[in-house]
Order: C-alpha cells, then structure tokens, then sequence
C-alpha cells in the first residue's frame, strides 16, 4: 500500500494507550492510500471509544497556499451531518410538547396540498416522496414521488421542512437550536453559519487536469443548503458530538434508538436509514453513519452503538466518497471489540 511523503505525515499526533501501535499504523495507511488514489489535499479524523480519545490528527494541507498543514481541529463544512442534529432536535421538541411522530406536516405547513399526508416520521426517515428541487420544479410544488411510507428516497426537501418545522416549535430560527446543543456539548467549533475569518479553517479543492483547483467556501451556499447542509466543524467535535448522543447527553435512551434503527417501510421492508443516519452493518456490527458534501469539501462520521466507538473523517477533497475508508477504520477498532461496553 502507498504511503503519504513525509511532508503530508508532519501534522501533530495525539495517541492515548488504549490504541496499540499496530492500529495507528493501519490507520496512516489506509489513508495515505486514499489520499493518494482520490487527490485528497488534506484530511482530518478523530477516533474514540465512550468519550476516549483514541487517535486524532490531521493529514496533507487545510490550505495548499502557503503549505498550511491540516491538523485534528481544523474547521471543515461538512454539509449533511447536520441531518442527524436537526433530527435529534425534532425529536426533543416533539418530546417536550406532546407531539407524536404521526403529526401530518399540515400541523405546521398546511398551505401545501402534500402536507395532509406526510408526517414527521415520515421526513426524518426519508419515506415522504418529496422531491429535491431541480431546474423545473421545487419541493413546495413538485408532486410527491411516491405514497409516504411505501418507498425510500434521500432527498434534502425532507431536512430543509424540518427545520422550517423546528423554527415554529421553538419560535427561532433553526440555527439557534443547533448553536445552543453545540454550545451545551462544548463543541466549539461547530457553527451553522460561514464564518470567513475561522481560525485554522481548511480551504476546498477539486482536482481537474493534473492540478487541485480551489473552492473556498461562500456564504450564500450555507443559505441555499440551509439546515439539509448547512454545518461546518472539525473531528474533534463531531466525534463529542456523536459520543453525546450515544450516551443519552442529547436525548432519552429510547429517542436515540430510534435515530439508529433501521426504519422499516409499511410493507416491513428495511429502508436502510434511521433518522438522520444511514445504517450500515459492516463485518456484523450495526453502524449508524451519515456522509456530508459539499463543494470542494467531503465527510463522513459514524458511531457503533454496540461498543460506543465514533469515527470522524472531514476533508477539503470535493465530493470525494469517505464512507469506504470510515468503512475500514471502524473495522481496524471494532475487530475485537464487538458487542462489548456499550456507549456508556
């Protein structure tokens, strides 16, 4: 397997001793590997087990002007991984005013025709058949792709009703409800609005004719993407983040599993998808993991509910596909682990 030029290994390392050297080693590799065949100008992750932080550094450049080197805290918009906040968040507020997951959107939005029989449950789990809006239509107007509840199909329409949803249950704009659940887990450098002047902030690339061509994030793409993508963070936080929810800090024991659990259709056929999560089963063990792009930028995050290990990789590769290589370092950490401790 390939490895990375000593240049792109220069970021600083932090290991605790509950990872043996063998799994640093796989880990480097597996990367290096990948930044090497998909032209990945700098990566970052962060591994731990129930809040243990068992690797977390930075890879290649946030920013190849100058040389900036990436490191674990380096700022990344990550895009769709606010899915699974603006679902927890709808599930807390639902909780806390007594509303059933069967609540038709009408409830909130009754001036669409499609709203009298798409429920929230049916947007969190992307059963709804509202469709993304493209050059003709918009998901306000467009007619429903299939009956709620029959069919699967991801699309951002469902987490951008969501948060239109949560503005009215809390009677603030979306954004406050994500800042105040990062400020609660100390997640500092997670925010829903693009922030220029960031420190440590990574720059976007796509690699075209032999050369990376930069794709600095811009404002009026948080605004279009709103809260279907609109989130930028680091591996340090994301990893907290998905730590706090697996250990109850964002949500009751019962809510959470419904986030993780693989929501079946009304013919009983598994959709693949929780709420806000896709849910995987990689060498036997359930995995809850969610990817996020956006241009000139990739991420993916993942959590084992079964032995409370999170994985975090964010990138500034534009629409790279991470969950292959977030697919390997879950097994190099949960080989001989499996089905023990628990998010605790």
């Amino acid at each position: 397997m390939a490895h990375l030029p000593a240049m792109w290994l220069a970021a600083p390392l932090l290991m605790l001793l509950t990872m043996t050297p063998q799994q640093g080693a796989s880990v480097d590799s597996v990367v290096s590997f990948v930044m090497q065949r998909d032209h990945i100008a700098g990566l970052s992750l962060c591994i731990t087990r129930n809040g243990t932080q068992l690797y977390a550094r930075g890879y290649g450049r946030r920013d190849l002007d100058g040389g900036k080197p990436a490191n674990a805290y380096t700022v990344y918009p990550v895009g769709s991984l606010v899915k699974q906040m603006i679902a927890a968040e709808i599930l807390r507020q639902t909780a806390s005013h007594a509303l059933s997951l069967n609540t038709p959107v009408a409830s909130w939005m009754p001036q669409y025709s499609w709203a009298r029989t798409v429920t929230l449950h049916d947007l969190l789990a992307q059963q709804s058949g509202l469709a993304s809006s493209d050059d003709s239509t918009t998901w306000e107007t467009a007619p429903l792709q299939f009956t709620p509840g029959t069919s699967w199909a991801y699309s951002n329409a469902n987490y951008l009703v969501l948060g239109q949803i949560l503005e009215q249950l809390t009677a603030a704009p979306w954004q406050s409800s994500i800042a105040a659940l990062a400020l609660h887990l100390h997640m500092h450098s997670t925010h829903t609005r693009f922030d220029p002047n960031a420190v440590n902030r990574a720059t976007g690339y796509r690699w075209t004719a032999e050369r990376w061509e930069a794709m600095p994030a811009r404002a009026h793409e948080f605004a279009t993407l709103s809260s279907a993508g609109a989130l930028e963070s680091n591996a340090i936080d994301l990893t907290r983040w998905l730590t706090s929810l697996c250990r109850g800090e964002v949500l009751p024991a019962r809510q959470f599993d419904a986030m993780v659990t693989n929501q079946p259709l009304q013919n009983g056929v598994l959709s693949n998808y929780g709420y806000g999560f896709f849910i995987r089963t990689w060498s036997g063990t359930t995995v809850a993991e969610h990817k996020g792009n956006v241009d000139g930028f990739s991420a993916d995050d993942a959590l084992v509910p079964s032995n409370g290990l999170a994985v975090s990789v964010v990138s500034n590769a534009d629409r790279v596909d991470l969950v292959p290589l977030v697919h390997s370092i879950v097994d190099i950490f949960s080989a001989s682990r499996r089905n023990e401790d628990a998010c605790v």
